[in-house]
C-alpha cells in the first residue's frame, strides 16, 4: 500500500497540472491511498488494482525524490541519497503484493 511519505514526495516533485492547485492533487492522492488501504483490509475486488495503479503513479515522484536527495532541497531523512534510492526498488514488491491481493470469497447464499 502506498505510504504516507508520498505527501512529502508529491508536494516537492509532482508534475505541474494546469489550473489544478498543488495541494488539491496532494490531498486527492492521500484520499485515494487511504481508500486503498481500507479496501485492501476489507479485501474489496477493486483495491488491489487501484493500489497498484497508485503505486505506479507515485513511482516517478519517488525517483525524483531520490535524484534530489543530497541537495538540501528536502528536509531530514528525505535528503539522504542512499536511503531515497533504496526506496525506489521497494515499489516493485508493493505493486506485486497489491496485484496479488485477493477479494474475500462470497458465500453462495450472499449472491
Amino acid at each position: 500500500m502506498p505510504g504516507s511519505e508520498s505527501f512529502c514526495v508529491l508536494s516537492a516533485s509532482r508534475p505541474r497540472l494546469r489550473g489544478v492547485p498543488k495541494r488539491t492533487v496532494i490531498y486527492a492522492s492521500g484520499v485515494v491511498e487511504v481508500a486503498c488501504a481500507v479496501g485492501l483490509l476489507r479485501r474489496e475486488p477493486w483495491a488491489g488494482p487501484v493500489s497498484a495503479a497508485t503505486l505506479l503513479a507515485i513511482w516517478p515522484a519517488n525517483i525524483q525524490m531520490a535524484r534530489d536527495a543530497g541537495t538540501g532541497r528536502h528536509p531530514g531523512l528525505a535528503d539522504n541519497k542512499p536511503l531515497m534510492w533504496a526506496r525506489v526498488p521497494l515499489q516493485l514488491p508493493m505493486i506485486w503484493a497489491a496485484l496479488r491481493a485477493r477479494p474475500r470469497r462470497r458465500s453462495p447464499e450472499a449472491r
